[in-house]
């Protein structure tokens, strides 16, 4: 269920609520009498870019969430509808081989975020990540992921293998779905 009487909505939330109650609506009404099959998804948007471009602030800015910068892994937010008209976030990632989901409130959210990222490996490879589920009552079946950005300054030998750790990333964020990339650069 979409909401248009929440007024500080985050402005791609907003922007969802505002373009697409109608359709969705229609699809749901149309998926209820059988008519089409309503098991689809929005693309995944991957955020790519060189390192402190802002790809960060832009997410932070448009999903309305006070995410932390200069990860160097991947940061994926998963949006989920549920009935409570309050959010609930779940930060997620491997340690050890076990996985650790837990609750976060939106006032620890950074300092949670930060300290999974320490837990991590610190050799970067392509299944280490970490993700933040979002469960609210506004967009459902949305996925962003934050690549950590590519240092341009480096010498060749680091850009490339920079390069080598980002396709992994991209392969195991993007692979056997429908992607859109949003690449951040300087002007």
């Amino acid at each position: 269920m979409l909401l248009d009487s929440e007024p500080n909505l985050p402005p791609l939330i907003k922007h969802f609520s505002e373009k697409f109650k109608q359709p969705l609506h229609l699809i749901k009404k149309l998926g209820y009498m059988d008519v089409i099959d309503t098991n689809y998804s929005l693309p995944k948007i991957i955020v790519v870019g060189d390192a402190g471009i802002g790809k960060t602030s832009l997410i932070s800015t448009l999903v309305g969430l006070s995410l932390p910068q200069g990860l160097q892994i991947p940061l994926g937010l998963k949006f989920e509808i549920h009935s409570s008209p309050c959010t609930k976030l779940y930060l997620g990632y491997q340690y050890q081989y076990e996985s650790v989901k837990e609750e976060v409130s939106e006032a620890d959210l950074g300092s949670k975020v930060l300290a999974a990222a320490k837990l991590l490996p610190e050799n970067k490879t392509s299944d280490v990540s970490i993700s933040l589920t979002v469960m609210q009552p506004y967009v459902s079946d949305l996925t962003i992921v934050d690549l950590p950005g590519i240092n341009p300054n480096l010498d060749k030998y680091r850009l490339k293998k920079e390069f080598e750790v980002l396709e992994g990333y991209i392969w195991a964020h993007a692979r056997y779905e429908e992607c859109a990339f949003l690449i951040a650069y300087r002007l």
